[in-house]
């Protein structure tokens, strides 16, 4: 008898939480935030050569490395969007985004009779996304919904690459900083599935896994360096990426140039920088009904 009123009582509650009718029609507020993986593409390459630049450097002399440059590989996602529900399976929704993402590393070189270099790199970038996207609800339950979505639309960018090092090198010793910054815009799209749990009348609670391609390239930007040797420098332009091939480790690495387009001989893939924003996106969120109608 006991599990027979449990049983009941379950009942009688998921009924209330899933109500029998919602108008077809209506405006609802979404909000949303969750983890996103990142590619970046050169602008993780550039970085990683960094690393690499100083290792060809200093390796010869019998300086041995600790540590390492991280990939920036992964963000914090947040999402506001207005959706239009046009009926009980399909909506539009028009939203905007922020993303954050930022990673910072230590490297030293270190050698027992010449001294140590200490070189500290920083990677963050900023991003708007405007988007729009539709929605198709192919499964209704009492208690659950399941649906796709798609769309596409346009990113805001704002990227920053900074280092630091102190060099104390046959008892020489001297700062240096170098900060490069960059902006632009871009297209993308993006796809997925999501399940909305069903809280009231007008509260679900949902989350989505979405997959998106955003490759924003033809960036332009400005570099400061400075160092207690030289003092300050600066410039600015379109930023344009090349490779060019070391001897000594026998292998090409990445490189960036401000202003025009690299001609010197030997590079391979000249092309304007590019950061690639694609990636896969998990979000959980809140849906408010802000007024229905059939």
């Amino acid at each position: 008898m006991p599990r027979v009123l449990v049983f009941c009582g379950l009942y009688l509650f998921a009924a209330r939480l899933g109500p029998a009718q919602v108008p077809a029609k209506g405006i609802e507020l979404r909000l949303s935030g969750g983890y996103q993986r990142l590619s970046l593409g050169d602008f993780n390459t550039i970085h990683r050569d960094t690393q690499v630049y100083y290792d060809v450097l200093l390796s010869p002399y019998g300086f041995a490395r600790e540590g390492r440059f991280s990939d920036l590989e992964d963000g914090w996602n947040l999402q506001l969007e207005f959706r239009l529900r046009l009926s009980r399976r399909i909506g539009i929704g028009l939203g905007v985004g922020y993303l954050k993402a930022e990673t910072e590393s230590t490297v030293d070189w270190r050698h027992s009779d010449l001294g140590e270099m200490e070189l500290e790199g920083r990677l963050g970038l900023n991003a708007i996304p405007l988007v729009l996207t539709g929605y198709f609800t192919f499964l209704r339950s009492p208690l659950f919904d399941r649906y796709l979505f798609g769309g596409g639309g346009v990113c805001l960018l704002e990227s920053e690459s900074r280092y630091a090092g102190l060099s104390l090198i046959d008892g020489w010793g001297e700062r240096f900083v170098a900060i490069y910054r960059s902006e632009d815009s871009g297209w993308g799209l993006h796809g997925g599935l999501g399940v909305e749990f069903k809280l009231g009348s007008s509260l679900r609670l949902f989350a989505e896994g979405t997959a998106r391609w955003a490759d924003i390239s033809g960036l332009s930007g400005t570099a400061t360096n400075f160092s207690t040797g030289s003092g300050l420098s600066s410039g600015g332009g379109d930023i344009w990426y090349f490779e060019y091939f070391d001897e000594n480790l026998e292998q090409y690495l990445s490189g960036i140039q401000y202003g025009s387009r690299p001609e010197a001989e030997g590079l391979r893939d000249v092309h304007r920088l590019r950061i690639d924003l694609s990636g896969f996106v998990f979000r959980v969120g809140i849906r408010i009904a802000l007024g229905s109608w059939d």
